[in-house]
């Protein structure tokens, strides 16, 4: 598939993703049964190319009427397993012209868990995502995404 449901991937540099195509990057990582006792379902999101690579994944997540996002304080949290091979590899939220990040420095052979806390939202709308520059090979798995707002 070109694009994860609900989530952007943008090639900034490497393989285009594209159905069919043997030299796509594959956007899924299948669990593997000892991850899916630490981690939810089949499937997380899979940063990796089989070249030298950019890419900014992302989605924006606005209020509706049937899902309020009240203005607010909240928290963004993922859990990520990488390799090492990247000089950038980050989550990141922005909402109202503000942005915050969690630089990812070194390689987490297990799944940890990440955050950001403190993130304002204002006038219902936050883009949350991903950006990552690796080497050939180097590999980012990131699942059980979370958005909560923090009460006072």
């Amino acid at each position: 598939q070109e694009q994860l449901l609900g989530w952007t991937s943008v090639v900034l540099s490497g393989n285009p993703i594209s159905v069919g195509s043997t030299i796509s990057p594959v956007l899924n990582h299948f669990n593997t049964e000892k991850e899916r006792k630490i981690v939810i379902g089949e499937k997380s999101l899979n940063i990796s190319d089989s070249v030298d690579f950019s890419r900014k994944v992302y989605q924006h997540i606005v209020s509706t009427p049937f899902v309020k996002l009240k203005d607010g304080y909240y928290t963004l949290s993922a859990k990520i397993k990488n390799s090492p091979g990247f000089s950038n590899l980050e989550m990141y939220a922005e909402s109202s012209g503000q942005r915050l990040k969690y630089s990812i420095e070194k390689k987490n052979e297990d799944w940890i868990t990440i955050k950001i806390d403190r993130i304002p939202i204002r006038k219902g709308a936050i883009e949350v995502g991903f950006l990552a520059k690796g080497k050939a090979g180097a590999y980012c798995f990131i699942d059980d995404i979370s958005l909560v707002e923090r009460h006072r």
